[in-house]
């Protein structure tokens, strides 16, 4: 995988969190009573701050060991790509537990 095409899958995936971040905060507290949304809030910002801090250091950790494990030069790439790809399959893992939930609650109203 190029640089190029790893900056372009960053980018995108950047772009679509972006995108969908602030929809799903609106989805999420317009489900709470409105004496419950400061805490509903709370509850979102924590979590956004926790999952992106231990992917963070998921991905540094991969990063890092592959580094040292490739020592001609490759580790740099494969370890870019490890991450990339490691983040590409939570946010289809979210994508698949979203759609589910979704499908659960139409089943339910």
């Amino acid at each position: 995988m190029s640089f190029w095409t790893l900056l372009l899958a960053h980018m995108l995936l950047m772009t679509g969190t972006g995108l969908a971040y602030s929809n799903i905060m609106t989805v999420t507290l317009g489900t709470l009573p409105p004496e419950q949304s400061a805490d509903g809030n709370s509850i979102l910002n924590t979590m956004q701050q926790f999952v992106g801090a231990s992917a963070t250091a998921i991905v540094a950790q991969i990063f890092s060991r592959t580094v040292t494990t490739h020592s001609n030069g490759t580790g740099t790439m494969l370890g870019s790509q490890y991450g990339v790809w490691l983040l590409t399959a939570l946010m289809l893992g979210s994508v698949v537990c979203f759609w589910f939930v979704k499908r659960q609650l139409q089943t339910k109203a």
